[in-house]
């Protein structure tokens, strides 16, 4: 399937003729010349000369060029492993574990099945960082998830802290052209550390079962308001966000944090109100798709007929729910006087909001230095309108950055977004009243 999980290492080089361009009046100084490749934002001249490096980890993208440029790429593909026959009888093909969530007033429980007769390698490795966040966070019990489903690749892309975590930048930012002239935006190589960590109050935005809830109290946040409005997703961030019952009142000598939770969908609308809740549908292989769950008009996903899918074990008619929907920005809004850490992963509501004129004023964003958003590629391909949710963040003070900034996608005009994933974008400013 082209995916490298589980390598160390990866070997590139390119071929071709091909040589330096300039970028917004800026010449290109790495990589003997343009086209070379940025690892961790330094440039190495791969043309006819090949580059170790580790690709599942490091950041790395083409520096800009002209010209015609091939690469070929050497890894070593995942490995698929034979699922074993799950039987139905008393053996322990299928263990069960039991939780409590509360609900209301009540406690009530909830049964989560995992198979442990067979797990896909993602499993495997959620499994070893669910242990090692265990003793990060020792006041709340170990991170529950479900197998077979897409909550080992949330686990793996947040708690994975010695591959980078998905919502942090750590080194320099290496080759950034931006589109702003204000003079006061960091310059190539500026080192940065991107993270949730000396933030006192967090907001996240699409919270899922957790899991970076938990990262940021284990990175010292005091107060996380967390926002999910799927039903089973917010059941298991429930349970996976409530403190031991010993430690609950022993804020002193154990970090437990203070978290709010909200079973609601963020939008761009100025007023609190309700949307129909789309389930994601199961992928080829049966895997339960819990993160692309999205308000109907951002879903990817129709209704088909069950003839016309890949699959038998996908679903042909979609579920739908109705949810509360509560704005971003606003004095009703989800953003409220302290947060300074926003992450927003809200599977295309992220495009109307970043778009709105809200997003471009200063004092929208209230007391926020530091977002984090992932921008939905995958349903809004355009590179020029996430440009303009760049600017509108610019407008509001923030130094936008990302993977493959000034790279040829970023800078040639009218360009489709040519990858199959979606873009994590960091954005950084200084508060006024600071």
């Amino acid at each position: 399937n082209g995916r490298g999980q589980g390598q160390s290492l990866s070997m590139i080089v390119a071929l071709g003729k091909f040589g330096q361009k300039s970028v917004a009046g800026r010449s290109s100084d790495g990589g003997g010349g343009g086209g070379g490749l940025f690892v961790e934002g330094t440039a190495y001249d791969i043309r006819y000369n090949p580059l170790v490096f580790d690709g599942w980890r490091q950041r790395h993208w083409t520096e800009p060029f002209v010209g015609e440029r091939f690469s070929l790429v050497w890894f070593t593909p995942e490995l698929k492993k034979k699922k074993k026959t799950i039987s139905s009888d008393n053996n322990g093909a299928v263990e069960k574990k039991m939780g409590e969530v509360k609900s209301g007033d009540h406690d009530v429980s909830i049964e989560i099945q995992q198979d442990s007769s067979w797990k896909r390698d993602e499993d495997l490795r959620a499994e070893e960082l669910v242990q090692a966040h265990a003793l990060q966070l020792p006041s709340y019990p170990p991170l529950l998830f479900r197998y077979n489903s897409t909550d080992a690749l949330v686990i793996n892309e947040i708690l994975d802290v010695d591959g980078k975590s998905a919502y942090e930048w750590k080194g320099a930012l290496g080759n950034c052209f931006t589109k702003d002239d204000s003079g006061s935006k960091p310059s190539n190589g500026t080192m940065v550390d991107f993270s949730p960590r000396g933030h006192n109050c967090v907001l996240d935005i699409g919270a899922h079962i957790g899991v970076f809830t938990r990262y940021a109290l284990a990175s010292g946040c005091n107060r996380v308001i967390a926002y999910e409005p799927e039903e089973d997703n917010l059941d298991l961030l429930r349970q996976n966000t409530k403190p031991k019952k010993d430690l609950q009142k022993d804020n002193e000598r154990n970090h437990v944090g203070k978290i709010e939770i909200r079973n609601s969908a963020v939008v761009a609308s100025s007023q609190n109100g309700f949307g129909t809740l789309v389930r994601a549908r199961s992928r080829n292989d049966g895997t339960s798709n819990t993160w692309r769950h999205s308000l109907e008009e951002y879903s990817q996903y129709v209704d088909r007929e069950a003839s016309s899918l890949p699959s038998q074990l996908q679903e042909a008619t979609l579920t739908r729910s109705r949810v509360k929907t509560i704005p971003l920005f606003g004095n009703d809004g989800a953003i409220v006087p302290g947060v300074t850490f926003v992450k927003l992963d809200c599977e295309g509501a992220e495009i109307d909001i970043l778009l709105s004129p809200n997003a471009r004023e200063y004092k929208s964003w209230r007391d926020v230095t530091h977002l984090v958003f992932e921008w939905s590629f995958t349903k809004e391909k355009r590179v020029d309108v996430f440009h303009r949710a760049q600017k509108n963040l610019q407008d509001a003070g923030f130094h936008v950055f990302y993977d493959g900034q000034g790279s040829w996608w970023d800078t040639e005009p009218n360009v489709i977004w040519p990858f199959h994933s979606d873009l994590v974008v960091y954005a950084m400013r200084t508060n006024k009243s600071s």
